[in-house]
């Protein structure tokens, strides 16, 4: 089963609750957004790898639906969430 919410703090145990009032990072965001469009073939494969986000990053980048991804712990706002959303649906419907 795909784990798109990810993982805790600690780096290892999984995320399981959805915490709709809490800040969000580009990083944390942009691996959700990653997970849903291309399910988990951009997931670390070490769960103490330190940069569990880049290639689901790079991979938001390469197909045009992120744009700013050196800074990976900038807290994401939400109207950048709705246009990284809006070039999701966007990349979605031309595939």
């Amino acid at each position: 089963m795909m784990k798109l919410l990810g993982q805790k703090a600690d780096g290892v145990s999984p995320a399981e609750k959805f915490r709709p009032n809490d800040l969000v990072t580009r990083a944390e965001f942009g691996t959700f957004m990653s997970r849903l469009v291309f399910g988990d073939i951009y997931n670390s494969k070490s769960a103490n790898d330190p940069k569990w986000y880049q290639a689901h990053l790079e991979a938001l980048k390469a197909n045009g639906i992120i744009t700013q991804i050196d800074e990976p712990f900038k807290q994401e706002l939400r109207a950048w969430a709705m246009v990284i959303m809006y070039r999701t649906a966007e990349f979605l419907a031309n595939k």
